[in-house]
C-alpha cells in the first residue's frame, strides 16, 4: 500500500513502524463507513498534536486537535466551544505535570453535562502516579508515554466502542 501523504508528513513515525505499515497496527472502521468518528486531542505540544492528528486520520478518524498551553488555562467554556463545534466521540488528553493540577482540570471540563458522555483517553508520561491519582475507572483509559501507537490506537477504538454500544 502506498502512502498516502508526502514522505515528509510521516516522517514522525518511527522507524519501525513506517506510514507504510499505519494499517497493521491501527484498528481500520468499515470500508462501508461513510460517517468516521471523531477523535478529539488536547496536548501542550502543537507537534504532539500535529503528530496524532495525522496518526488518528491515517487510522481513518477524522481527527482534530488543539494545543493548550500549561500556562493558559483550559477552561470548561473553552472546550465546550471545541465540542460543540467538532462533536469528538473521543478525547484523547495529556495529563502533564503537575499531575492533580491538570487531572483536575480535565475532571472540571469532563463534568459538563455536555462533554460528561464523552469517553478520555488520557496520556501521560507517569502512567503509575496518574493511575494512582486517578483510580480505577471504566469511564477513563491512561496510556503512557513515548506514545506506543498500537495501544493509544486500541484505546481510542475501545473508548468509541464503548460510546456506540
Amino acid at each position: 500500500m502506498a502512502c498516502s501523504q508526502s514522505p515528509r508528513a510521516c516522517d514522525w513515525l518511527p522507524a519501525t513502524i513506517g506510514c507504510r505499515s499505519i494499517q497493521l497496527i491501527s484498528p481500520q472502521l468499515p470500508s462501508t463507513s461513510t460517517i468516521r468518528p471523531v477523535v478529539a486531542v488536547f496536548n501542550a505540544s502543537q507537534d504532539t498534536v500535529d503528530m496524532l492528528t495525522l496518526f488518528f486520520e491515517h487510522c481513518g478518524y477524522k481527527a482534530v486537535g488543539e494545543p493548550w498551553p500549561a500556562r493558559e488555562p483550559l477552561g470548561v467554556d473553552n472546550v465546550r466551544a471545541f465540542v460543540t463545534r467538532h462533536r469528538p466521540d473521543v478525547i484523547v488528553f495529556d495529563i502533564s505535570f503537575p499531575y492533580d493540577h491538570n487531572w483536575q482540570r480535565c475532571r472540571e471540563f469532563h463534568d459538563a453535562h455536555d462533554i460528561q458522555q464523552i469517553p478520555v483517553v488520557l496520556t501521560t508520561t507517569n502512567e503509575r502516579a496518574l493511575s494512582e491519582l486517578v483510580g480505577p475507572t471504566a469511564a477513563i483509559e491512561i496510556v503512557g508515554k513515548p506514545y506506543d501507537l498500537e495501544l493509544l490506537a486500541g484505546a481510542v477504538a475501545r473508548a468509541i466502542h464503548a460510546r456506540i454500544k
